[in-house]
């Protein structure tokens, strides 16, 4: 959650398939929050009224790059008028250029770009929607960054401790991905010259392909800055990454 305002929390969605982060922000204070099997259960409070809601987070068949739905008894029926669909929403919308609020076709799993407009509490986009089946959110960005790279040592006790005697230099790195959307790779070899910065992106991929990005490095583990992330609607589902690289030793005479 976030700590400061307690408006957001990230939740993280296992499909058949593979994991996906999703951040979600609310209106009012989030006071608490738990997960009961496939249910959020969230204590949010507005004014002086606190009130329990529950968000179903189960992986939704038959949709693509949509892991997860979100039902609500309180959202209108979409009404068309003079060529403009609009969904009236059961909450009010503060505009955020950093978390714009789109309409996703789950049929296809793209973002409907018809000349969308918000307004405070409905969603309208040009064309006639009424038949779609939509979902309507805030989009975000994420970005991981990788912790500096060390060869470990096994120990007896069962430990690992990480070798820092020697000069590692990092090749490549390679992210594994299943039913992802687009992401990209961002390397820095050197954090002492950022102006050498290095983008390598993925573009999203079908529902059942699973595969390795590589993205080339070429610099120390202790100097190299790695990110990935994107901002894509479609889940970032990344399970693992590897890495290759050269080792030299640091010799000592006694």
């Amino acid at each position: 959650t976030d700590e400061d305002t307690r408006t957001s929390i990230t939740t993280c969605v296992r499909n058949p398939k593979s994991p996906a982060w999703h951040k979600w922000k609310f209106s009012g204070t989030l006071r608490s929050y738990s997960v009961l099997y496939n249910i959020l259960v969230l204590s949010i409070e507005r004014g002086d009224v606190l009130f329990v809601e529950t968000i179903d987070i189960s992986p939704v068949p038959g949709t693509r790059f949509l892991d997860c739905e979100v039902l609500s008894a309180d959202m209108a029926t979409p009404v068309l008028d003079t060529g403009v669909t609009t969904w009236t929403l059961p909450f009010e919308i503060t505009e955020d250029p950093d978390y714009p609020l789109v309409i996703v076709d789950t049929a296809t799993g793209d973002i409907i770009p018809s000349n969308t407009r918000v307004y405070a509490d409905s969603i309208a986009a040009t064309g006639d929607f009424v038949s779609s089946n939509v979902a309507i959110g805030l989009l975000y960005p994420v970005q991981w960054e990788l912790s500096p790279i060390f060869m470990t040592d096994g120990q007896q006790d069962g430990s690992s401790i990480a070798l820092t005697d020697g000069h590692l230099q990092i090749r490549h790195v390679e992210f594994n991905y299943s039913a992802t959307g687009e992401f990209t790779v961002t390397v820095v070899p050197n954090i002492d010259d950022l102006s050498q910065s290095y983008e390598y992106t993925f573009d999203g991929n079908s529902d059942d392909e699973k595969g390795t990005f590589r993205a080339p490095v070429f610099g120390q583990n202790t100097k190299a800055r790695i990110t990935v992330g994107g901002t894509s609607h479609r889940p970032f589902a990344i399970s693992n990454f590897s890495w290759t690289g050269n080792i030299s030793q640091t010799t000592k005479r006694v």
